[in-house]
């Protein structure tokens, strides 16, 4: 409709061009498009309308609650089709010009491959491989393949849906946020707080308003969240528990373990690490386990620690040198 002529096979239709999903907010912004696209062409705009929103009447053409669809002869007796042409030939034929200067448009492959990704189905399953990656990469030492894979997945999922624009930088920037802040939470914050519990909600947030409406946003989360759950548990008994794990569930087998309030006992006493210091861990003071932050560097398993700070339940500690 919004070429300068429009020609229609005899044998073909045109209309039923409702929104998938069919939601007013889209249904209102394809029919303003509609009607300004067939008023530039001077065609009626109301037929234009009725081809989207249902709830248009149109007498002797549409009924209310009904979708218009026009054949080829309904088209042309309405002024929305202007030729009727029975081949590509007969199109050259009547615009006198060579058949060889008609170009079909399609779709290139990268748009084929940028729609599958942006796919509701592909998306979710994208997710649920990243975040279990990801999942993997914190049970393992070092950056390895999980956190590859992880990042990999991630950018592909976001570059189908920037490229089907479906998203724009902002949704991007706050998915980072929300990383950030779980990050921020693992690594550095003693305890599972604030900053965790936000950067969960921040992420799956951003994750909420890549979707076109809110039925498809709830059913995807939700398959992410629970197949990653459960993928999760299963490598978290498989490799072992990671200090994520650790802040988040309580270890029933971790007898001996005070979360006093009051830890200024514990400065100037000397502790062994039970878990590496990055910088933020779990050390040993005595018979106790608490959490701790190294007061700047990495410190491995199993190395002697002093306690050279407290500050309400931050405990700050300090490798012991061989020589000391």
């Amino acid at each position: 409709m919004a070429g300068e002529k429009l020609y229609i096979s005899p044998s073909s239709s045109i209309g039923a061009a409702e929104t998938r999903p069919n939601e007013e907010k889209y249904i209102s912004a394809l029919r303003k498009e509609f009607a300004a696209t067939a008023e530039r062409r001077n065609k009626n705009p109301k037929i234009a309308k009725a081809m989207v929103d249902a709830s248009m009447e149109i007498e002797g053409v549409i009924e209310k609650d009904k979708l218009l669809t026009l054949t080829a002869a309904e088209a042309l007796e309405l002024g929305i089709a202007d030729y009727s042409v029975s081949s590509l030939a007969d199109l050259a034929a009547a615009e006198n010009i060579s058949l060889n200067e008609i170009t079909t448009v399609e779709k290139s492959n990268l748009e084929k491959i940028m729609g599958i990704i942006s796919n509701p189905y592909a998306s979710s399953l994208l997710l649920i491989i990243a975040f279990s990656a990801l999942i993997f990469e914190a049970l393992t030492p070092g950056f390895a393949l999980g956190g590859t894979v992880g990042i990999i997945t991630l950018l592909i999922f976001f570059a189908g849906h920037i490229f089907t624009g479906s998203i724009g930088a902002g949704i991007v920037i706050l998915f980072i946020i929300g990383i950030i802040l779980i990050l921020a939470e693992i690594f550095i914050i003693p305890g599972f707080g604030i900053a965790g519990i936000s950067g969960i909600a921040v992420v799956l947030a951003s994750l909420f308003f890549i979707f076109p409406n809110s039925s498809i946003a709830v059913n995807v989360l939700l398959a992410v969240v629970l197949f990653t759950l459960v993928i999760g548990i299963l490598m978290v008994k498989k490799f072992g528990t990671s200090r994520f794990w650790q802040k988040i569930s309580l270890d029933n087998s971790s007898e001996n373990y005070f979360s006093s309030t009051s830890k200024k006992d514990y400065l100037n006493q000397e502790a062994v690490t039970l878990s590496k210091l990055r910088p933020a861990g779990t050390i040993k003071v005595g018979e106790e386990r608490i959490d701790a932050v190294s007061e700047g560097s990495f410190i491995e398993k199993g190395k002697k620690v002093k306690v050279v700070s407290v500050s309400g339940s931050r405990v700050v500690v300090r490798k012991i040198s061989e020589e000391e």
